[in-house]
């Protein structure tokens, strides 16, 4: 068959991620190209079945996986007691932010018993600053990519926490 394509999406990822971001180093290139990859990635989901289905290797910092095996959508998402890291994706259903200082962005996939991907309040001006959303409303029917750990909370809450966000990205387009 046709060779695998490797899609290197956390090459070079130190694990102190972001760092130097602000020294304008090449820190902040890095979370660009990343974030540009995640949004490729997203689309390709998006797009194709065959994408979804494939066999190809993506590259993250924890390893080698098929595309296949990393990306889980939002619906099919389960309790992970290693943690591993995966690319969840999905749609968003709608979002809120909490009450805390500052308030967190909750981007919810479904009801209650659906995952959760919540935005820390560090970020949530980066994040409306990089994705066009002017107001909670603009999130649902947004698609979104994350990478990271699914997590249950006490009240048996599904959720992925966004610390970075070269983690994340955003679709709009219909």
């Amino acid at each position: 068959g046709a060779p695998l394509r490797h899609y290197g999406v956390e090459e070079g990822a130190e694990p102190g991620y972001g760092v130097g971001r602000h020294s304008g180093g090449h820190g902040a290139q890095g979370a660009h190209t990343r974030q540009r990859r995640l949004s490729t990635l997203l689309k390709n989901l998006i797009l194709s079945e065959d994408f979804r289905r494939s066999e190809q290797l993506i590259s993250v910092e924890s390893g080698l996986f098929k595309v296949r095996d990393f990306f889980v959508p939002f619906a099919r998402a389960e309790f992970d007691e290693l943690e591993r890291m995966r690319g969840y994706w999905g749609l968003v259903s709608d979002a809120a932010q909490s009450g805390d200082q500052p308030p967190s962005l909750w981007l919810n996939t479904g009801g209650r018993q659906d995952l959760s991907v919540v935005v820390d309040g560090s970020l949530v001006d980066d994040f409306t600053q990089r994705f066009p959303i002017h107001e909670l409303e603009d999130l649902a029917g947004a698609y979104v990519l994350v990478f990271g750990c699914m997590r249950v909370s006490k009240n048996a809450k599904k959720y992925i926490a966004v610390n970075d966000i070269s983690r994340i990205t955003l679709n709009k387009t219909p």
